[in-house]
């Protein structure tokens, strides 16, 4: 498995990525650094017990989460929740979540069935 600059590797404590979001699973595997829209991230994946993706993490570090919220607006429109920061992308069947958290954003993405 690999991104855009990098190799997914086990993670690691000390890897932000790698820390469960709020009511996520814990990720296994993760890619340090990657760009994503010209902003440096880095992302982790979290699989169910059949070994199928659960989830994925985006970690944009340092950035603004009105920022994040006004691309995920311009791209899936206006959210499904917006106090919950929550929108549906129909083309993938996934459920994007945009968390801000002390390190910067976190976009998390999961299977719509889920």
């Amino acid at each position: 498995m690999s991104a855009s600059s990098g190799q997914a590797v086990p993670c690691r404590a000390d890897a932000p990525v790698c820390t469960p979001p709020p009511g996520g699973l814990q990720p296994s595997l993760f890619v340090e650094r990657l760009e994503m829209v010209g902003m440096p991230a880095s992302t982790s994946f979290a699989f169910n017990s059949d070994g199928k993706l659960a989830q994925t993490v985006v970690l944009f570090p340092d950035s603004d989460p009105e920022l994040q919220t006004g691309l995920l607006q311009g791209i899936h429109g206006k959210p499904m929740d917006e106090a919950q920061r929550v929108w549906r992308d129909e083309r993938r069947g996934t459920i994007i979540t945009a968390v801000p958290t002390d390190r910067g954003t976190m976009l998390v993405y999961r299977p719509a069935g889920r």
